[in-house]
């Protein structure tokens, strides 16, 4: 997953360090499925309190980039310790 490097690096900080969270969703990549969205989910919610803010850019457009901007912003949105963190 996508998420062992950033699990990785957060480790390596001190725990009171807050960390930006940049991701680049290319034109190629699939939408996520359930298990990535419910992985995705989780980490933002084990992570919030270290996490200054989430910046997520979406390379691509047409369908596939219509239906992975829904998933992440629902994910983003619905999320309850979102509801107080700037997204960009």
């Amino acid at each position: 997953s996508c998420l062992v490097p950033v699990r990785t690096a957060m480790r390596a900080l001190p725990a009171y360090e807050k960390v930006v969270f940049f991701a680049v969703i290319e034109h190629a990549s699939t939408p996520p499925d359930d298990e990535a969205r419910r992985a995705f989910t989780k980490f933002f919610e084990e992570n919030s309190r270290r996490l200054a803010t989430v910046i997520v850019t979406y390379r691509g457009g047409g369908f596939k980039g219509a239906a992975t901007r829904v998933i992440v912003s629902g994910i983003m949105t619905l999320a309850p310790a979102f509801r107080e963190m700037p997204i960009l």
